[in-house]
């Protein structure tokens, strides 16, 4: 449920405008309005805070057990961590320049090999006496020309090159090739030079790391600067109009006797409304516990839905859950997930709950629909007559039918009745919304238009007979209908039911989408624009065609797993054989449950945050409800039961 919310106007003395902040941030209840202010103080709180930021990224992680005696949470100073952090940054200018001169040196090394180890002092004494000596590369023919006009030595060829040592006494001569400037260290020299840096190096870094110890002190500071960053823009940023100073905020309903309360007692002048239209209204959605564990999803996501628009926390938990249970479709992998879920939980008993319970709902849902396939590892047998796990197989679903019979068509059946009752939902909620409004008739129109395209995916996937009866799947009772209703549609043609249902929703659209008071006028604008929405009935006919991709991936991961154990099986069992069959079949099961772990959040995810969504209208816009507050406030408790 998303709360409801108040606009929230404070109007206090301007010379107790700090005062004023501090008992509100006490309060934690109203989150601000602020308008964009400047300030010395703001700046240089902002500068101190990127330091802090930057000294994090460039410090490692301290190892476990090497944290010093007071930790992170004992004395924080502030000017501490901002001198550690200077000294952070110092050392990293200091490794960086370090890593330069290394890899010049390297550079001078790989080229001095190649020449030998010599010492270019020796060579400008010779030159100080008259006889200079110069580095060349040449080729044979320019060799042969050099060594006829004055003294070359070949030092060495390297394929087509040849390095060469030009000497001449008192005047250059005229050698072709090309000359190499001699260096200004030796071999020797540049290798002594080259472990005097790597040591430097590691000394740097060795006080890099001892640094790494003061990390939770950094945090603890970071979150300092942070709170009063906050606290700073919010004092800049009120409004002033003489002696008096005023803000603007939005509070939770449930919180607003407090806050009244509040201003009485401190003596602020309040004004609460509603927030208009326009207005940056900031979304608080709470739910009970059993729905909240899927806020992690949301929170992995980064999505917000609009103060005006839905929770869909828990069809959004309904459906995943299905559509985890279906995509993974391994029972014996749902084991393992329960398996590490038990144990995670064993590890992390501080961690919150929601992700631990979620996983066990996921698991379980993944357990139930394996079993009702009779897929465990992908092993055939086990699905066989006489396994303990065959009598909990669905046969109409079974991955591996008696007989060698084909069940995908029925999979693909569920999964199509399956995306068009979730988005029947979605304008079923959207009908409910605009009553009773003309407009609502015209979600009618779409969830007519979804059926009908749901009909006609019978003869363009499924490949049905058009007198076969509307909703039913072979062998099995209809899935949404009671069988007399069934008999009396049995006749009836899919193709011309399909059609009928999508001329008759843009019938309800046309007449009703853009019913905006004045009934003839929203009719002919609505006629107007029914090209349009014509178009969008083929986004609903791939809309529930996409569901077809739970079908697709969940067989993928059995064809997977059964192509692994088929690869095992062939190597044999024996010894040694049977080690390398255990490695594939650990390796292949392995890439198949994280091949299957990403799927959920390319197809499973996305069916909600896509699909189901954009038939509810939602563009998952919203502001996160975040109040002005310290830590520990009591606004902790409204946002800790919210997703």
């Amino acid at each position: 449920m998303i709360v409801p919310m108040k606009k929230v106007s404070l109007v206090v003395l301007d010379s107790e405008r700090e005062r004023s902040l501090e008992k509100l941030r006490e309060l934690g209840v109203l989150h601000l309005q602020v308008r964009e202010g400047h300030s010395e103080t703001l700046a240089g709180l902002q500068e101190d805070l990127a330091a802090l930021q930057r000294a994090l990224v460039l410090l490692p992680q301290a190892k476990a057990g090497e944290r010093d005696g007071e930790g992170p949470e004992g004395d924080v100073n502030v000017e501490r961590s901002l001198d550690v952090a200077r000294r952070a940054q110092e050392l990293a200018d200091r490794e960086r320049g370090m890593r330069e001169d290394l890899s010049r040196l390297e550079r001078t090394r790989s080229f001095l090999a190649e020449w030998g180890d010599f010492d270019p002092r020796d060579i400008e004494m010779l030159t100080e006496r008259g006889i200079i000596v110069r580095l060349f590369t040449m080729t044979k023919k320019e060799l042969e020309a050099a060594s006829e006009a004055t003294a070359v030595f070949a030092v060495r060829e390297q394929k087509n090159v040849i390095l060469a040592v030009v000497v001449d006494r008192g005047e250059t001569s005229v050698v072709d090739g090309v000359e190499v400037p001699v260096p200004d260290r030796g071999l020797s020299e540049v290798e002594a030079a080259i472990d005097e840096t790597v040591d430097r190096l590691e000394e740097v870094r060795r006080r890099t790391g001892s640094l790494a110890l003061e990390r939770g002190r950094l945090e603890e500071s970071a979150r300092i600067l942070e709170s009063r960053i906050e606290f700073e823009r919010a004092r800049v940023g009120m409004e002033v109009d003489g002696a008096l100073a005023y803000l603007t905020g939005f509070a939770p309903v449930p919180v607003l006797d407090r806050l009244e309360q509040s201003a009485h007692r401190e003596g602020w002048a309040t004004l609460v409304e509603d927030p208009a239209e326009e207005d940056p209204i900031p979304t608080l959605v709470r739910n009970p516990g059993w729905i909240r564990i899927i806020k992690p999803v949301f929170d992995f996501l980064g999505t917000v839905p609009g103060y005006r628009e839905y929770d869909i926390s828990f069809w959004f938990l309904l459906f995943l859950s299905v559509f985890f249970a279906m995509i993974i479709g391994d029972a014996g992998y749902g084991l393992i997930f329960l398996l590490l879920t038990v144990l995670g939980r064993i590890k992390w008993r501080r961690a919150p709950a929601e992700p631990f319970f979620l996983m066990f709902v996921f698991s379980a849902c993944t357990v139930a629909w394996g079993a009702a396939t009779g897929t465990w590892f992908g092993i055939e047998s086990l699905a066989r007559d006489g396994s303990p796990f065959a009598r909990f197989i669905v046969d109409p679903i079974a991955s591996f039918p008696e007989g060698g019979g084909d069940s995908s068509r029925v999979v693909m059946k569920i999964c199509f009745v399956l995306g068009a009752v979730h988005l029947t939902i979605a304008h079923f909620r959207n009908f409910i919304r605009d009553l009773p409004r003309l407009r609502s008739l015209s979600e009618l129109g779409w969830l007519t238009i979804v059926w009908g395209m749901f009909l006609l995916i019978q003869i363009v996937v499924l490949r049905r007979d058009a007198a076969a009866p509307l909703l039913a799947v072979d062998g099995w009772p209809a899935l949404v209908m009671p069988p007399g209703v069934l008999d009396a549609v049995s006749d009836v043609s899919l193709i011309e039911g399909g059609i009928v249902l999508v001329a008759a929703g843009l019938a309800l659209v046309a007449l009703f989408a853009e019913q905006e008071g004045r009934f003839f006028r929203g009719v002919g604008l609505g006629f107007a624009r029914l090209p349009m929405k014509a178009l969008d009935t083929i986004g609903a006919f791939s809309d529930v065609v996409s569901y077809i991709r739970l079908f697709a991936v969940g067989l993928a991961t059995v064809k997977v797993a059964e192509s692994f154990n088929q690869m095992a099986a062939e190597v044999g069992f024996g010894l040694p054989a049977g080690l390398a069959a255990a490695l594939i079949l650990f390796l292949g099961h392995s890439l198949n449950i994280v091949m299957g772990a990403l799927s959920i959040v390319v197809h499973g995810v996305r069916l909600n945050i896509l699909e189901f969504s954009s038939h509810l209208g939602m563009e998952w816009t919203g502001i996160p409800y975040r109040p002005f507050r310290q830590k520990d406030s009591p606004t902790d408790q409204i946002t800790a039961r919210s997703t």
